[in-house]
């Protein structure tokens, strides 16, 4: 019965973008990068030559650690904020602009 599972298991459906691996990178006790964009922590000069610990990893695997709600949540504000710029760009090209006349 367990092969029958597994068989199961190993068709069920994946999306491939899930799959993409990433890095993240911790820098001394105190900055984290994720594919090389820092998301924690003050940038540390190339000076101080901490220890730099590297975990490749699955965009799969990161996204398992939060629920289902927090992802809907994340892609909500998301969704939010870019509509929000969007509309702020719009109203900022929509106005005139200044013309100058050399007389």
């Amino acid at each position: 019965m367990s092969n029958v599972w597994n068989i199961a298991y190993n068709k069920r459906p994946l999306n491939e973008k899930c799959s993409r691996v990433i890095e993240i990178d911790i820098v001394g006790n105190r900055c984290v990068y994720i594919n090389n964009h820092r998301v924690e922590g003050g940038k540390p000069y190339a000076s101080e030559n901490l220890p730099s610990k590297i975990k490749k990893t699955t965009v799969r695997e990161v996204l398992d650690a939060f629920s289902r709600d927090d992802i809907l949540a994340y892609l909500e504000e998301k969704i939010a904020i870019e509509s929000y710029c969007s509309g702020l760009r719009n109203y900022r090209d929509a106005e005139p602009k200044e013309t100058t006349h050399e007389t």
